[in-house]
């Protein structure tokens, strides 16, 4: 059983996550700008997604236009939706994709040529890590009557470590019992006869602000290795937007 034990009621469980690295340079104005821009398309990007009222973490950083836009909300609401929790889990990941999709097409069609973008990455906040979570389950029911009991034990503790690190950053104690117990029923359908099922030591879970992740250069997954970017001189570009159109445009000497 993992205890949990909830310090901070602001915390908000992520949705979705999109990152981006373009190289280019925008003026501290031009920079404000995107961000408005991006914290506005992120609300109408996720009208029809997740089923709440979701909160957002935008953030564009100096140097190269980098920057992540976060959707924060509740995932055991957007979970329940569905009925079913893994049903639930595997259609709130597609939504996840469908947002990152939503915000680097729009990038992308801002007149920013595609050689500029030097890494792109789609996240799929808490109900992606759920979806491995249920897949190592799945494999373990599959494979465990080929392990000893003490790797079965083994690979069973770390389904559960790795379940209790999810559950540390959930918004709600109650939102973590729902999903704490939706996993611990997969678990225990899966184990075989032969072992019973182990009481594991209690663990503490401590609610906090999600931190905003390093941001790391990722050549594109189309890439070959010979077409790695080789860091081109940043270029100083324009930000404009007309309603809900974005354009960036290279800025004439």
């Amino acid at each position: 059983m993992v205890k949990v034990v909830l310090r901070d009621q602001s915390s908000r469980d992520t949705l979705a996550a999109t990152y981006f690295r373009i190289s280019i340079a925008v003026s501290d104005s031009d920079r404000a700008l995107l961000q408005h821009y991006l914290q506005t398309r992120a609300l109408d990007f996720t009208r029809d997604l997740f089923h709440q009222r979701p909160e957002f973490l935008v953030e564009v950083r100096e140097g190269s236009l980098k920057g992540v836009v976060k959707v924060l909300g509740r995932v055991v609401v957007a979970i329940s939706v569905y009925g079913g929790f893994r049903d639930g889990v595997d259609r709130i990941v597609m939504e996840a994709q469908t947002f990152s999709e939503r915000i680097l097409t729009d990038l992308k069609h801002a007149g920013i040529p595609e050689e500029k973008f030097v890494r792109t990455e789609r996240r799929l906040g808490t109900a992606g890590q759920l979806k491995r979570l249920l897949r190592e389950v799945d494999e373990l029911k599959t494979h465990g009557r080929d392990l000893s009991k003490a790797e079965y034990k083994e690979e069973l503790q770390r389904i559960h470590d790795r379940l209790a690190k999810i559950l540390q950053h959930l918004s709600s104690d109650d939102d973590a019992k729902k999903i704490q117990h939706e996993v611990e029923c997969a678990i225990q359908a899966s184990l075989p006869e032969r072992l019973p099922f182990p009481t594991l030591p209690v663990q503490e879970r401590v609610a906090v602000l999600p931190k905003w992740d390093k941001v790391t250069e990722r050549k594109f997954i189309s890439q070959k290795p010979s077409d790695k970017p080789k860091h081109p001189v940043d270029i100083p570009y324009r930000v404009e937007v007309h309603g809900a159109k974005l354009y960036l445009s290279p800025r004439k000497k």
